[in-house]
């Protein structure tokens, strides 16, 4: 009996020193639980686009963008904004509801009519826990108007969410004008088409 009560406590102290040296490992590497590997399996990402956004000059706007990835395949979405240029918490939003939570959310922004269209992109996994934690990180890691805006914040989302990009990741889209990376998503990435809100 004392043996195999020796035997379980080898085995189980063997099991938490392989688990320890694996978590130190993935730390170690940057790596946390959440994104070693995707958590949930298919799934579903949208961006959302105030082609009137960030006006330059007249009859010129940037344009301004909002997220959303759906939790899974569950019909569940987080979805989101930078909305200023403060680089405080309170510029970004962040909600979770329905498909339709998601697209009025967007649709009445700052006083409706602001976000006007929207495109998505399927994905066959998607790692939730690493897009929920980005979105988060976005809401206190600055801001900058060329290097660290409403649209590279959400590309950072959404390649956390899609870890095994066909295409690769998304390209980081500094100094880019959002009306231009939204634009070109189908050609550059394969996102669908452009709907309206």
């Amino acid at each position: 009996m004392r043996k195999r009560i020796t035997r379980l406590r080898r085995k189980l102290i063997s099991f938490f020193i392989a688990t320890t040296v694996v978590m130190i490992g993935l730390v170690t590497f940057g790596i946390t639980p959440a994104m070693a590997a995707p958590a949930l399996g298919s799934g579903e990402m949208c961006m959302f686009d105030a082609p009137n956004g960030a006006p330059i000059a007249a009859g010129y706007a940037a344009g301004h963008v909002g997220w959303g990835f759906e939790i899974g395949s569950s019909g569940r979405w987080t979805y989101g904004s930078t909305e200023t240029g403060d680089g405080n918490p309170s510029g970004t939003w962040i909600q979770s509801g329905s498909e339709t939570n998601m697209r009025a959310a967007f649709k009445a922004a700052r006083g409706g009519r602001y976000y006007t269209q929207f495109r998505c992109h399927a994905t066959p996994d998607s790692s939730v826990g690493a897009a929920t934690t980005q979105a988060n990180a976005t809401k206190y890691n600055g801001y900058n108007g060329l290097f660290n805006n409403c649209l590279t914040k959400a590309i950072s989302i959404y390649n956390a969410y899609w870890v095994s990009a066909s295409l690769g990741r998304m390209g980081n889209g500094w100094a880019t004008p959002p009306n231009s990376y939204f634009n070109n998503l189908g050609f550059n990435y394969g996102w669908g088409p452009v709907a309206s809100l």
